[in-house]
């Protein structure tokens, strides 16, 4: 996740969680990949909130 940092988990629900911070074009880029989701998923929606970044998220993980 270039210039993204933050966390992804899936939910119990099947929902796919996302935490993630980062310029606003790396977090354009990072979207648009959301929406698309990859090959043999099905993406339903995105919901997103516009905040300041913490600062305090580093790196990327993936949550289980």
């Amino acid at each position: 996740m270039d210039g993204i940092q933050g966390w992804v988990s899936n939910r119990d629900d099947g929902a796919v969680e996302v935490f993630a911070e980062g310029e606003a074009e790396a977090m354009a880029r990072f979207e648009t990949r959301l929406r698309q989701g990859p090959p043999a998923a099905r993406v339903d929606d995105v919901w997103m909130a516009d905040d300041v970044p913490s600062g305090r998220a580093t790196g990327f993980a993936i949550r289980s």
